[in-house]
């Protein structure tokens, strides 16, 4: 699966880079007066759905561009999709300043406090955001390595110390600000303020901070050598933390985000000064995520297409795709696809709460080879290599039906079912919600069986004679 994903990864920025001579035109287009006549329309295609696990995503990766903008961390419990940990992997870079205090004897050196920063992402927060939580920092005691790839499975052994902690911290996004103190480099005594976006602050201990600053100037050379002496942190609940119904986002590339030694010398311990650790840029950042669907809603909808029939399910991070199958699609021969698309209607179920999980943004159409491999359809990589998803669409909705305000995807597959039809194609897609990466977020679709709001394919075809 790993493989598969990062095919994928390679066959978008392909799509991307593909030049636009060989753009599809309209299929069909061309069709003469006289045929249009034959122009036939259906939306009772048989369609079978299921849903189906992914064991592991693609998290960063620098030679691809995989470096989300946004990391989740949290011990969540889903009413519908179960339980879901997520926790961080931290390297840290030296930034742009050079460290002043490199040169002292670390007898000359009082620090006064150290702080680890994480910028919030408000947008990619899952659930209610008013529940304390407690987090716990840890230094590793394995190395991250910026030119790696890792993927959603990927751990890093820590020291097994806890070296900083906050309890009962409730997100807040009553400002659009902070201001915190600063102190230059060279130290001054009186702070000026910065202003940064909302963040957490989690105290980190003095004797992690002394650590640090004594690891001597070779390890200050440059970020190469720094990250080959400290290898970074873990951040995550403690283990003992019961599940709760929020998942927490930080902006990490945020220049919010870092970690402050605040500290003084003692040969002028009037001047106090602070050195910053940055996470912007291109240090690794890992997300480790575990879903658990054990006596869930969900649970026995996994690799079951009868209870499919009801309802299908899409999942952000390394949660759960959709399997959409089309039986009968190669019976159709002779045509000429002029329009087909996908129409799910989303499903309010009485366990859920729409107040507190809103619906996936953005759902993509993958196809998968005779070897497993997940790739764009043929009209996803046209959308994207014009810049223009609305070409495929695949973004909910609102639409107001018999007076009933119902959220809708709708995906267009014209091409993709053309190459199943011809035979150059499996007759399947994969529903992905995306970025798959960032988001927490999730969906329930009605299923192609349900009897009032059935997934269907509205299919516009011309019949060759």
């Amino acid at each position: 699966m790993k493989q598969n994903l990062l095919a994928l990864v390679v066959l978008v920025i392909a799509v991307l880079l593909t030049p636009a001579c060989n753009e599809p035109t309209l299929v069909g287009a061309d069709l003469l007066e006289q045929d249009q006549a034959s122009v036939q329309f259906t939306d009772t295609l048989t369609l079978r759905t299921k849903a189906i696990t992914e064991d592991s995503i693609l998290i960063f990766d620098l030679s691809q561009a995989v470096n989300p903008s946004s990391y989740l961390c949290g011990k969540f419990i889903d009413p519908v999709f179960g339980k879901m940990d997520a926790r961080l992997f931290l390297q840290f870079f030296l930034g742009t300043e050079s460290p002043s205090f490199v040169d002292l004897d670390p007898s000359e050196i009082m620090i006064d406090s150290v702080v680890l920063a994480m910028a919030y992402s408000f947008d990619d927060m899952i659930g209610d955001q008013m529940i304390p939580q407690n987090l716990e920092v840890f230094e590793l005691a394995e190395p991250m390595d910026y030119f790696a790839e890792y993927y959603s499975s990927q751990t890093f052994m820590n020291n097994g110390v806890v070296i900083g902690a906050v309890n009962d911290v409730v997100v807040s996004n009553e400002t659009d600000s902070m201001v915190v103190l600063n102190y230059p480099v060279l130290g001054a005594e009186d702070a000026d303020t910065l202003t940064f976006v909302p963040h957490l602050r989690i105290p980190i201990d003095n004797s992690f901070g002394e650590k640090l600053m004594g690891l001597g100037a070779t390890a200050y050379a440059n970020d190469t050598s720094f990250v080959d002496a400290f290898y970074g942190l873990e951040v995550k609940i403690p283990d003992a933390t019961a599940h709760n119904n929020l998942i927490m986002s930080f902006a990490l590339s945020n220049s919010a985000s870092r970690m402050i030694i605040y500290y003084r010398d003692t040969t002028d311990p009037l001047l106090k000064k602070q050195f910053n650790y940055t996470l912007a840029g291109t240090s690794a950042k890992v997300i480790n995520l575990k879903n658990d669907y054990v006596g869930t809603f969900v649970a026995d909808y996994i690799d079951n297409q009868v209870l499919g029939e009801q309802y299908a399910f899409v999942q952000g991070l390394a949660g759960l795709n959709t399997e959409l199958h089309f039986p009968t699609a190669r019976n159709l021969s002779n045509i000429v696809v002029n329009k087909a698309e996908l129409e799910f209607t989303v499903a309010e179920l009485s366990i859920d709460d729409p107040t507190l999980y809103s619906p996936l943004e953005q759902i993509y159409a993958l196809d998968r080879n005779e070897d497993g491999e997940l790739g764009t359809t043929e009209d996803l990589a046209f959308a994207l290599r014009r810049g223009n998803i609305s070409l495929f669409g695949g973004s909910v909705k609102e639409e107001v039906v018999d007076g009933v305000t119902l959220k809708k995807y709708r995906m267009n597959i014209s091409g993709q079912f053309q190459e199943i039809i011809d035979g150059g194609a499996d007759p399947l897609i994969v529903l992905r919600g995306f970025p798959k990466q960032e988001s927490a977020a999730r969906v329930v679709l009605f299923g192609p069986g349900h009897d009032k709001y059935p997934a269907k394919l509205k299919l516009t075809y011309t019949l060759l004679d």
